[in-house]
């Protein structure tokens, strides 16, 4: 990578780099794995004391499959993602980003445009448009308020005509200085069974860190596409959660997930049946322990409870 400081507001960087933006659920580094993730990108960002506009162009050309994470690979055979089962990785041949985040004392509002093309079999390129905003409002020092709300149009990575949603709330606050509360929810669209085969109501969250938001287990958006005739039936997660302080070094947290579908859920085998939405609880508790500035210790138990079926997949408890 290579970067121009041309004066005290105004940069560029050129190669490959980390995006991190708004809270990581569009579009992130990753960096809570191993092996994290990059993107070969031109960026342009300025920024002063009160906003900061960056803009972004990136193009991914043919290659050799990578390790997965890395966006370089440019093969479609088959559709990937979260929208369909299987096929290779979904990355994009082209994006274009334009972001903005507007500073109001402890307050931000942050906004967002993400287009992305992705190629498909015939070496046509189709276009994902995703827009909407993330803001962070501090009450006083003991609420805040989070607050996300997305759109999607366009076609997804297998070529479907798509208009989806997400909206997040989280509100925050303190009781006493060594106890913390949080609660909100998520909401991501999803697909009904009798959809047409070329259109789709799945929102797709792109590139985000999804393990920060729906459970620390990775059921749904990491490791699976909870999906029913190959489309995802979104989500619907409330959830609890507290921290205490136990001592300056020492934290334990506990957060409580409930996850229901955000569409109908059908029988397969009796398609004039639907089954129960809701899709199990997750548990996660973690113990945090700040050794220094720079090292940090965590033990996570995480616990899912649910029982249920549907199309290819299976929860267990």
């Amino acid at each position: 990578m290579a970067g121009v400081q041309f004066n005290s507001k105004f940069s560029m960087k050129v190669g490959r780099q980390e995006l991190n933006y708004d809270d990581a659920r569009i579009l992130d580094n990753l960096d809570w794995a191993a092996q994290a993730r990059s993107y070969d990108a031109l960026k342009f960002a300025y920024q002063d004391s009160l906003m900061q506009v960056d803009g972004v162009l990136a193009f991914n050309l043919s290659g050799e499959i990578p390790e997965p994470v890395k966006l370089f690979n440019n093969i479609y055979n088959s559709p990937g993602g979260f929208s369909t089962l299987g096929g290779d990785l979904p990355n994009y041949k082209n994006l274009q980003l334009l972001w903005f985040k507007r500073q109001i004392k402890k307050s931000n509002f942050r906004l967002i445009l993400d287009n992305i093309g992705w190629q498909m079999p015939d070496s046509t390129v189709s276009y994902l448009l995703t827009t909407g905003f993330n803001s962070k409002i501090v009450v006083n020092t003991k609420i805040d308020i989070n607050g996300s709300l997305y759109y999607q149009i366009g076609e997804d990575i297998a070529d479907r005509k798509t208009e989806a949603y997400l909206a997040a709330l989280n509100l925050g606050f303190k009781t006493r200085s060594s106890f913390r509360y949080k609660l909100g929810f998520n909401y991501v669209s999803g697909s009904e069974a009798w959809e047409g085969a070329n259109q789709s109501s799945s929102f797709d969250p792109l590139f985000g860190t999804h393990h920060k938001f729906y459970g620390l287990m990775d059921y749904f958006y990491v490791g699976s596409p909870h999906n029913q005739s190959g489309k995802t039936i979104g989500l619907w997660d409330y959830y609890l959660g507290g921290e205490l302080t136990l001592r300056e070094a020492f934290k334990l947290l506990l957060t409580v997930h409930g996850f229901s579908s955000s569409v109908s859920i059908i029988n397969q085998t009796l398609i004039t049946e639907n089954l129960n939405p809701h899709l199990g609880t997750d548990l996660d508790l973690v113990f945090n322990y700040k050794y220094s500035a720079d090292i940090n210790f965590k033990t996570v138990y995480s616990q899912y409870v649910g029982n249920f079926k549907y199309g290819n997949y299976k929860v267990r408890r």
